[in-house]
């Protein structure tokens, strides 16, 4: 007998510290933003299959359909969001700020690497954002 993936999802567009809500085949599945990195990417391929062709976080691997995206000011001219707002605020507490760099530079190696800014541009500004967000953090 099988199973089957999904019937529906009801995921609002997401913003920090939300509950989401998962719906498949009749089952409930609640998900807290606060419970972790790991219970996100446990919940994303049911989310993924929902919204092919959506880019996604590189740490929980979340749609940008459904969740919203942690902005970097890169230059004057342009900005990025290679993590989600969850996964970005989680890794700043967590004091991870060598897995947000890497991070990004994985996403930088794989899209970006024609942009008008090297590396070392893109790593300065996480790393600023990292101390901007932990001083608003308190």
């Amino acid at each position: 007998m099988g199973v089957s993936m999904m019937t529906y999802v009801d995921v609002p567009r997401v913003t920090h510290n939300t509950t989401y809500r998962i719906t498949t085949s009749g089952a409930m599945v609640k998900v807290n933003a606060m419970t972790g990195i790991h219970a996100r990417r446990f919940v994303s391929p049911i989310l993924r299959q929902c919204y092919p062709g959506s880019g996604t976080c590189q740490s929980c691997n979340w749609p940008w359909a459904v969740a919203e995206g942690h902005d970097v000011q890169i230059s004057e001219r342009s900005s990025c969001f290679p993590l989600c707002e969850d996964c970005w605020m989680t890794l700043v507490r967590e004091g991870k700020d060598e897995e947000i760099v890497r991070l990004t530079r994985e996403v930088y190696d794989t899209y970006w690497r024609e942009a008008p800014e090297p590396w070392s541009v893109y790593e300065a500004a996480m790393r600023r954002e990292i101390v901007r967000t932990r001083e608003q953090l308190g």
